[in-house]
């Protein structure tokens, strides 16, 4: 007992210590990775110098010897799984998110990303991920979030795809959606502003001379040496913007890189095949930076989302009532590759032109399925960081359009993203119209399936129905139930909304829901549909 008691104080002098070293660590200037003046010719030449600076530099040497000796220890603590494991993962986590630009952080980098590679999922796994966030969210230059990519794919292809999928999900806190677009259209702003005033002749005659006290002192300045110093500031200029520009093109380098290398790992998970738990973070992934993809791999990527849709639609076929929570995993998968798709034409992939028909009826056959799902409306599990930016999204939902990332989306929600993107382009930056019959078919489809959809879901279907309804005016004949505009009988049994004959029906379900449903909520929003009040 007393061994065991003894063994415990080791234990807690030694976090004290590593809590100390890490304040001391935090409130000191550790030269950065490759610094010339510590690192140069001039530290390890014999040159002389006074006793003061020699004195300085041999402190800093011992500074960075202690450091990472430190460092070290932290390690061993973290990969053997001892008690002071946490406090160790605290302190590195603690240094890389104040600190990224000290010494050996690639290596702290590394000792996290090895961490957070188990297949399992707890409090330090979290910790790590959250630092992951803040790096990327602090990280303007993108030069640390560069290493930190690299690393994280290495481990993820070393591990054969089999790791926790929120290990991927810190990705989408990149700055590259905005970074990239921000600095080439930057770019293209200063190339067309130096041409109109290269035109327009400005900048020229502005501040000719020196700034003078005394305009005496002006009158006397000869004329060579105010034309030296126009020379002079001129070049000056020049150097200032050239060197703007070098750090631009730079910082756009390194983007690119890092875009580059995030790209290789999705489309790595999306071929990969074997059944990585990743596969539903890279389709968000894909989703999430896809006005960032080269046009010419959109074909490719639409047939490896195809294949992965008609695999879990096969899976569907064979474990049908068997799995029901990887059933309802798999169809989670075929709305993603769904909404991926609509994602990938939106914007710059309208000129290609390209038929989405197939990932439209792929919808359509999943609404009775998902009418009968318990689970339509539960809210998928997050981590803290997707909480916390999940919170953010809802307070911003009345200041500015954007759209929740859907890993954070429910199954309905999902449905209706898909939904979205297929009847309200615009939205989606897309020119394309759904044709009539279509919007016919899917009202109708949604219509039936409300009567077995949640409250929360069932509503939104009778609304996004109206919506639909008031783009497309044809659907009013569906509220006649006497006129017929088609020959025919209704098939509700196909799966392809071009077949289903849904003008030779009516939407008499909406009695049902309005005068009969449990929920008063759903039972208004159908009257208004049902009286043909599409406003």
């Amino acid at each position: 007992m007393q061994k065991r008691d003894t063994l415990h104080a080791a234990a807690s002098r030694r976090a004290l210590g590593s809590c100390s070293v890490l304040r001391a660590g935090q409130g000191r200037g550790v030269a950065p990775w490759g610094h010339a003046e510590f690192w140069g010719p001039s530290f390890r030449s014999m040159e002389k110098v006074r006793d003061e600076v020699r004195r300085m530099r041999e402190g800093e040497k011992a500074l960075v010897r202690n450091y990472k000796t430190y460092l070290k220890a932290l390690e061993v603590e973290v990969k053997g799984k001892t008690p002071l494991g946490t406090v160790a993962l605290k302190c590195l986590c603690e240094l890389l998110t104040a600190v990224p630009h000290f010494n050996f952080s690639e290596n702290i980098m590394g000792v996290l990303v090895g961490r957070i590679g188990r297949r399992s999922w707890d409090d330090d796994s979290e910790l790590i991920l959250n630092t992951f966030v803040s790096v990327f969210h602090a990280d303007l230059a993108a030069t640390y979030s560069q290493a930190l990519v690299k690393l994280i794919a290495r481990m993820i292809k070393e591990r054969k795809f089999q790791v926790h999928p929120n290990v991927l999900s810190c990705m989408l806190h990149l700055r590259l959606r905005t970074e990239l677009t921000h600095m080439r259209a930057n770019k293209k702003d200063l190339k067309r502003k130096g041409k109109f005033d290269k035109r327009k002749g400005k900048g020229k005659d502005k501040e000719e001379g020196p700034k003078f006290k005394s305009e005496i002192r002006k009158k006397w300045q000869t004329k060579n040496q105010r034309k030296r110093e126009k020379e002079l500031k001129e070049v000056e200029k020049e150097m200032a913007e050239a060197e703007a520009e070098v750090d631009q093109e730079e910082r756009e380098q390194i983007q690119t890189e890092t875009l580059k290398n995030l790209f290789v790992l999705y489309f790595s998970i999306l071929k990969n095949p074997g059944r990585s738990p990743l596969l539903p973070a890279a389709l968000e992934g894909i989703s999430h930076f896809s006005h960032l993809i080269n046009v010419d791999f959109f074909r490719d990527l639409l047939t490896v989302i195809r294949k992965i849709i008609a695999d879990r639609k096969a899976d569907d076929e064979e474990d049908e009532d068997l799995d029901p929570v990887g059933a309802s995993q798999r169809v989670r998968i075929r709305m993603l590759g769904i909404v991926t798709a609509f994602e990938l034409l939106s914007g710059q992939g309208e000129a290609l032109n390209i038929d989405l028909g197939d990932f439209v009826t792929e919808l359509f056959g999943l609404l009775r399925p998902l009418s009968l799902d318990t689970g339509i409306e539960d809210p998928p599990l997050m981590t803290e960081a997707t909480a916390v930016a999940a919170a953010k999204q809802a307070q911003n939902k009345g200041k500015k359009a954007e759209r929740a990332p859907t890993h954070t989306l429910s199954t309905s929600g999902l449905l209706f993203r898909c939904l979205e993107a297929i009847f309200f382009p615009r939205l989606f930056a897309s020119t394309a119209s759904a044709p009539p019959l279509r919007a016919a078919a899917f009202a109708k489809r949604l219509v039936e399936c409300a009567l077995f959809f949640p409250p929360a879901t069932a509503k939104e279907a009778i609304t996004f129905v109206r919506r639909l309804s008031a783009k497309e005016p044809k659907l009013a004949n569906l509220l006649d139930t006497e006129e017929r505009m088609f020959d025919g009988v209704y098939r509700p049994e196909m799966d392809d909304p071009q077949l289903t004959n849904p003008y030779t029906t009516s939407l008499y379900e909406l009695d049902e829901l309005a005068d009969h449903h449990w929920d008063n909520k759903v039972r208004t929003e159908t009257r208004k549909l049902r009286d043909a009040n599409f406003v």
